[in-house]
């Protein structure tokens, strides 16, 4: 489980209709940014977002972009880096994400959540970190 607080930036890359950043922005506060390469699918975030009080729709950024995009501009520094970045996606996706990721792990000790699948190459990270 993450542990997430008001201080914490997660990105959800591949984050369909929002449901995760919106919970954890409820739970904790958090500011969260949302990627999604279909449009339609954004939409539905979109949506969802704007459905939600101020306090808590304020806190969540949405971006209709391609998620390796993104995660090379965090790679390269030119864009604010997540302190956690959750992912949803099928193992071929994860396996060209897990370069990219690794900077965030490795310098600025970012926590990555893959769900269902393990990331190729980050097992490491896992094991020393728990």
């Amino acid at each position: 489980q993450l542990q997430l607080c008001e201080d914490d930036f997660i990105a959800d890359l591949g984050c369909g209709d929002g449901r995760a950043l919106i919970r954890a922005v409820e739970a904790s506060g958090c500011r969260a940014l949302g990627v999604e390469l279909d449009e339609a699918v954004l939409g539905r975030a979109r949506d969802a977002v704007a459905e939600l009080r101020a306090k808590v729709r304020d806190r969540i950024k949405l971006r209709l972009g391609d998620v390796f995009d993104v995660a090379a501009l965090w790679a390269e520094g030119l864009e604010e880096r997540p302190t956690c970045v959750l992912l949803y996606m099928l193992p071929e996706c994860l396996a060209r994400l897990g370069p990219l990721l690794e900077p965030l792990l490795l310098e600025h000790g970012a926590s990555v959540c893959a769900l269902k699948w393990e990331i190729p190459g980050l097992q490491r990270f896992e094991a020393a970190a728990g």
